[in-house]
């Protein structure tokens, strides 16, 4: 791969390199905009509400909790099918144009859910969360990447982890601003307040201050060296990097998110009482956003692929632990190494494709790698619990995630130097 996507930066691609090496003006900014965008987009506004909404719809509806939980199911993989194509329209017209429209339709479409649910019943609830999924594709954790990415050089991946902590911090207000809203109005103005997080903080934040970096409209020639290159999409595709990365993050999620939503009851079937389980849980949250920043920080003086490899090591080895008899000191051990785990994948992700693929078609790479992620996102809980009700025990799943874990760890192992002139 290395030969083939080097070249593509042409006689220049060394010079252009070195000038890059510094911060464009204003980086920093950007970074704390993107911050505030990230916690807004669809994953912590309309995704993982869904669970405060379960006893509400239960009673006013009688539907089972497992019939709205799968809710979230439908709209991540309609989120991980429409990616590409919002990363296909960022590459073609811009992050603002795309962002700022799918800030507002989603935002509709969230304020719509208790209206489609009225009129159709439990498919509406579906069919309005397939919805929220296309519509909010372009303005999820791509857009800012794309952003970041495009102002950052040398440190790319501190950035992209500080600008993807907007993910937790989004989930730490978002369920007790629902939750405030049904108590004090009911389900119903409760979507209605939560559309409008990305209309009245997302919308302002891309309309006025948020830009592309100015290399990219070709200012600053002279200080900054060429525009920044990259491959083609078709380049890309042929490059045996890229389908390593689709899986490696396709079998990452699939295992870190399966191990993150089961870990409750896995613990509690252990004997653990509710709060060390909850604990862990917390535990586990909370290293992963001190895990994204440092993770950055890593990726921006050794080989990433290497460190990112070192780093998932650490929940293999926690699976390992929740394989076995566990103390409570080991159940929180084993929280601590995920937390490292699932705080690393989402830089890691951002800053490889930068790496790699450079900007030309970032936002398409980016689309088709992170619904490989999606895709795993939405399978991994699933398939935990298919796991369980078949042998009455998480056995089998964990044994699948720990050779899932492993295979990711030897995968980014082997992963080439980056190419030059990207």
């Amino acid at each position: 791969m290395s030969a083939e996507v080097g070249d593509l930066g042409g006689p220049d691609a060394g010079a252009a390199e070195a000038l890059t090496t510094r911060e464009l003006p204003g980086a920093w900014r950007m970074c704390f905009w993107s911050t505030i965008g990230v916690a807004v987009c669809s994953s912590p506004v309309a995704l993982v509400t869904v669970g405060l909404f379960m006893k509400p719809l239960g009673a006013a509806y009688g539907w089972s909790r497992a019939s709205v939980a799968l809710a979230i199911s439908i709209g991540a993989i309609a989120l991980a099918l429409s990616t590409p194509l919002a990363g296909r329209l960022i590459d073609r017209f811009g992050v603002r144009r795309i962002l700022l429209a799918s800030l507002v339709s989603y935002g509709v479409a969230v304020a719509s859910v208790p209206w489609c649910v009225r009129a159709f019943g439990l498919p509406g609830l579906y069919g309005i969360y397939v919805v929220i999924g296309v519509l909010s594709a372009g303005s999820n954790t791509i857009a800012y990447a794309r952003v970041l990415t495009g102002w950052f050089k040398r440190s790319r991946g501190l950035a992209l982890g500080i600008g993807m902590s907007g993910i937790p911090i989004g989930m730490a207000i978002t369920p007790p601003l629902a939750q405030c809203l049904i108590e004090q109005s009911g389900w119903e103005s409760a979507f209605v307040g939560l559309a409008a997080l990305p209309v009245l903080v997302g919308v302002p934040v891309a309309a006025l201050a948020l830009h592309e970096a100015p290399i990219e409209r070709g200012a600053q020639t002279v200080a900054f060296g060429l525009p920044p290159g990259g491959t083609t999409r078709k380049q890309a595709m042929r490059a045996r990097g890229f389908w390593t990365l689709l899986i490696v993050f396709l079998l990452l999620a699939c295992a870190m998110n399966g191990i993150e939503l089961h870990i409750v009851p896995l613990l509690t079937d252990r004997g653990f009482p509710p709060m060390v389980a909850a604990l862990s849980l917390s535990l586990l949250n909370i290293v992963a956003i001190g895990a994204r920043v440092g993770a950055g920080f890593l990726f921006d003086r050794s080989f990433a692929p290497r460190v990112a490899a070192w780093l998932f090591g650490l929940p293999l080895i926690a699976t390992v632990l929740l394989l076995g008899s566990l103390q409570h000191s080991a159940a929180y051990a084993a929280a601590v190494m995920l937390g490292f785990g699932i705080g690393a994948e989402s830089d890691l992700l951002g800053y490889l494709i930068g790496r790699y693929f450079g900007l030309r078609a970032y936002g398409e790479m980016f689309g088709w790698i992170f619904g490989a992620f999606m895709l795993g996102t939405a399978a991994g809980p699933y398939l935990f619990g298919l796991g369980y009700d078949a042998h009455g025990n998480y056995i089998l799943p964990l044994s699948c995630a720990a050779a899932a874990l492993a295979a990711v760890c030897a995968l980014l192992w082997s992963m080439p130097r980056y190419p030059r002139g990207i």
